[in-house]
């Protein structure tokens, strides 16, 4: 299927894609430039303009569980799920506060923090509820598309960040999740046009900045996936929200190994550690500088270290024995993952490290059970494009 993609003008988005094999163009999308998407309410506007008063508690309680949401830590998303629910139980009429509730249950699952058994339908329900309340919701729609992604749903999950979109443009992290989805089926060139809207629309956000440079060093450059990081740090060196978000200092290390400085990676790891200690995906990148070093019996002994109760330690570890071409062992690991959550669905995509088992058959046999293999729904193998020059 052919895919067209163009940035236009001032940074809208034209992106027409064609369906299954019929070679009919199924959407054109186009998305006109907005401002910045940064307020606590992002995914609809200000909800004393919508005709429904909201408690001013429950609002205030709504922010704060958005504050704390943007933490991305573990303690961060619990709290907003706290927060969430008080806002609920203030006023339960409130659509946005069930449609952040989704969200935080989402990123519980999606980091491995508790089980995705039980986050994303906890996740799914909440979601449907605030689209029962209000339809016009998009960051409700946006964390149904991540639950429809963790069901492998893949139509499902692109319809539903599409409505995301298409309700409101402004709201980069739509825009992120579905980059990121593209990105894990193999569609790297419309994830990074997606991606770099999303950047565009809120450039301070952490999270979403993160994600876009490591699509960038996946996709092969390595150069500007890291001069896209310094940016990120230079902008705020000081912030609590770069020293404090374990996600992008673990990616940013990665970016610093393919670019060969190892040293600075290792430090980069070592603070995202003191945040999320034990984590595995950390401290799997750890190993992996240690295996570049050609030092690995302190590479055994970082990962020894990992959280074995985590959801994804079985994938993180099927990761370590891949990057070695241990293939036994590493589809052995992989025979025990039970949650495949989304970060190590997008190691499988385009992680270097798995290039020693790629060729394997067991390993398109992986992708096939997955739903990421070339039949799935506009998904093709895993594969590197040359990206667009980073601003």
């Amino acid at each position: 299927a052919a895919v067209a993609l163009a940035v236009l003008g001032a940074g809208a988005i034209l992106a027409a894609r064609a369906a299954g094999t019929s070679g009919d163009i199924s959407r054109i999308a186009v998305l006109p430039p907005t401002g910045m998407s940064g307020a606590p309410d992002a995914g609809r506007a200000d909800p004393s303009m919508e005709g429904r008063r909201v408690d001013p508690e429950a609002y205030q309680l709504y922010l704060k569980g958005r504050h704390a949401w943007n933490r991305r830590t573990k303690e961060g998303l619990e709290q907003a799920v706290v927060l969430f629910r008080r806002s609920i139980d203030r006023d339960p009429g409130y659509a946005e506060a069930h449609a952040g509730l989704a969200e935080a249950y989402v990123l519980l699952g999606y980091l491995g923090f508790r089980p995705g058994a039980v986050m994303f339908p906890k996740a799914k329900a909440a979601a449907l509820r605030a689209l029962e309340l209000d339809g016009t919701i998009a960051s409700a729609y946006a964390a149904l598309g991540q639950e429809l992604s963790w069901e492998r749903d893949w139509r499902g999950a692109e319809d539903a960040y599409r409505k995301a979109v298409l309700l409101d443009p402004a709201y980069a992290t739509a825009l992120q999740w579905y980059g990121g989805m593209l990105s894990k089926l193999g569609r790297v060139d419309e994830a990074l046009v997606l991606l770099r809207r999303a950047s565009e629309l809120d450039p301070l956000s952490l999270q979403i900045n993160n994600n876009y440079g490591m699509v960038l060093c996946y996709s092969g450059d390595h150069a500007g996936a890291l001069a896209h990081y310094r940016r990120i740090v230079e902008l705020e060196p000081d912030s609590s929200w770069v020293r404090e978000n374990p996600w992008l200092l673990s990616n940013m290390a990665r970016v610093l190994s393919a670019n060969g400085l190892h040293d600075e990676g290792l430090e980069m790891l070592a603070t995202s550690l003191q945040i999320v200690p034990g984590h595995p995906r950390p401290l799997g990148d750890v190993a992996d500088i240690y295996m570049k070093l050609g030092r690995p019996e302190e590479a055994e002994g970082a990962f020894a270290r990992a959280d074995t109760s985590n959801g994804h330690y079985a994938g993180y570890r099927a990761t370590l024995f891949a990057s070695r071409g241990e293939a036994d062992s590493a589809f052995a690991w992989y025979d025990r993952v039970r949650d495949w959550g989304q970060p190590l669905l997008g190691d499988l995509s385009m992680d270097p490290r798995l290039d020693p088992i790629r060729d394997d058959p067991r390993f398109a046999a992986l992708l096939r059970e997955l739903g990421i293999g070339g039949n799935a729904a506009g998904a093709g193998p895993a594969r590197r494009v040359t990206p667009p020059s980073p601003r």
